[in-house]
């Protein structure tokens, strides 16, 4: 059974927009955890609201973050892909 856990950006990470709405904050990226997968979804979103102009997807250096953290836990975990 698989699960999925909310990762959180860092407040650097934030678009201009997303450091803007405080009241969104604090901004996550799912990932969902399967016997023989790991999907990363990279639509950061809040989970304070459901429709909000910082709701986008990941721009490039938010995805590259977010891939880097990835490859760091499966490393460190000594998990080859």
């Amino acid at each position: 059974m698989g699960a999925v856990y909310w990762v959180p950006l860092a407040s650097g990470q934030l678009t201009a927009t997303q450091a803007a709405h405080r009241e969104c904050q604090p901004f996550f990226a799912a990932i969902e955890l399967q016997e023989e997968r790991l999907s990363l979804e990279l639509l950061i979103r809040t989970r304070q609201r459901v429709r909000c102009a910082c709701i986008t997807y990941a721009t490039e250096e938010q995805r590259n973050a977010l891939i880097r953290m990835v490859d760091d836990m499966l490393a460190a975990l000594e998990i080859s892909v």
